[in-house]
């Protein structure tokens, strides 16, 4: 469905997960034909996006794709005051930053839904059904066209036949009247949505099923988030300690699941910016876990002992759950050489901030160590 109404499109990106993944596929699709101004990594702040507005004043660039981030409320109506979006995406509505908020997540809702008022009014909102959060925002009074995409919810861009691969997912999409399969290589359903929002921008861009195919296959996997690499012994590990809020966890909870052969092993740091929410977020995660056929629970930080206590709480065995402080890093280590065994995978889970990429570096370093 060819549909470019716009010369040189702004396209922006937000909601409470997956903007990045979401960016980083579209991104991958246009450079195939465009010359493009984006949002490279995480710099999604509002200086960042008037640094993008001087360079898009470069006429040879053909489209912007830009990531709106945000901590407060006023930040993404500020966004598009510097680049107003012709198209507009929001991943979701949840948990992150919802401590700025009081807790509340009609608040988050509102502050996401700045894109929808600040955004071209006869331009194109894309909204991902499957997240709960979604019908909290403020769409009544848009003026423009509203696209969705789905795979739990029917939806203009409806994704089915959702299957794990070596590497990645394949699903199915009905394009122009055809249906298309697709492989990303990465896993989680809900990075199905994501791709979804990818392909239904791309599409009413004019690009062609080929272009959508190839750009989704390219490597544009930010590192850290949900980035799956096998070691000697047929030990996986699931590196997404970028960041974390209770729904992003559950995902990779999820995700372990799924990919898990052998030894399932989840390692939780603290969720942090949660504020009011922090208690219940951390024990929401808990319980999800207790329900997932997980092996060993090892929680790491402040805070995230609430969830094992959760877990323990709704059935999960006590002698499977382990703690270990920030000061305890080196013990947290040293724990996890032993639990992880041949066949074993591993998931690495926190806020930033409890630098849990370093779990994955020891963990590497050992796995590569032994292998002689």
């Amino acid at each position: 469905m060819s549909e470019v109404p716009f010369h040189r499109p702004v396209i922006a990106i937000t909601g409470s997960a997956g903007k990045s993944t979401t960016k980083e596929m579209l991104s991958s699709i246009l450079r195939r034909q465009w010359k493009i101004v984006e949002t490279h990594g995480d710099r999604n702040v509002m200086r960042n996006t008037r640094e993008h507005q001087e360079t898009f004043k470069d006429p040879t660039y053909q489209a912007a794709v830009l990531e709106y981030g945000m901590g407060t409320a006023g930040q993404i109506a500020q966004h598009c005051k510097y680049m107003q979006p012709d198209f507009a995406a929001i991943t979701g509505v949840g948990t992150a930053h919802i401590g700025n908020f009081g807790g509340d997540i009609n608040r988050v809702a509102a502050a996401k839904s700045e894109i929808i008022h600040g955004m071209n009014p006869y331009g194109i909102l894309f909204l991902n059904l499957d997240n709960p959060g979604t019908k909290l925002l403020e769409t009544s009074s848009f003026p423009g066209r509203i696209v969705t995409v789905g795979v739990e919810q029917p939806a203009d861009y409806q994704g089915y036949d959702v299957t794990f691969g070596r590497g990645g997912m394949l699903f199915s999409v009905k394009l122009r009247g055809r249906a298309q399969r697709f492989y990303i290589p990465i896993y989680g359903r809900h990075h199905v949505c994501n791709a979804l929002l990818a392909i239904a921008m791309a599409d009413r861009l004019g690009f062609s099923y080929a272009d959508i195919w190839q750009g989704l296959q390219q490597q544009w996997r930010p590192w850290g988030r949900l980035t799956v690499t096998q070691h000697i012994d047929n030990i996986t590990v699931i590196n997404d300690s970028y960041s974390a809020n209770p729904t992003a966890v559950k995902a990779a909870l999820d995700v372990l699941r799924e990919v898990a052969k052998g030894r399932a092993i989840a390692v939780l740091g603290d969720m942090l910016e949660l504020g009011a929410y922090t208690d219940s977020g951390h024990a929401e995660v808990g319980e999800h876990l207790a329900d997932q056929g997980i092996d060993y629970l090892v929680t790491y930080g402040d805070i995230a002992q609430r969830i094992g206590d959760a877990a323990i709480a709704k059935g999960f065995p006590q002698d499977r759950v382990f703690h270990f402080a920030i000061a305890n890093r080196d013990q947290l280590h040293q724990h996890l050489e032993q639990l992880t065994t041949p066949g074993s995978t591993v998931l690495l889970k926190a806020s930033n901030a409890l630098e849990l990429w370093r779990t994955y570096k020891h963990l590497a370093e050992i796995l590569r160590k032994s292998r002689g």
